[in-house]
């Protein structure tokens, strides 16, 4: 987000007003998905192109859901 916060800040806004019931983490949350999704696309063809050695992407899950095994894979 700091690096593109023109970008972002209006991506936030909008997920706040279509889902007016989401606490900021949820909203966070959203926006880490979003992120990742972005940056798989960004990394698909270097994986491919190398058989999958470089080119993989990791992705915090929320710690507060770690009892929760389903939740934690969504």
């Amino acid at each position: 987000m700091r690096k593109h916060p023109d970008r972002w800040r209006p991506r936030v806004r909008e997920l706040a007003s279509a889902n007016p019931t989401w606490s900021e983490v949820e909203i966070a949350w959203a926006v880490v998905d979003q992120m990742a999704i972005e940056g798989a696309e960004v990394l698909h063809p270097v994986f491919e192109t190398t058989g999958g050695r470089p080119g993989r992407q990791t992705v915090q899950t929320n710690p507060a859901n770690y009892r929760d095994a389903v939740r934690m894979t969504e």
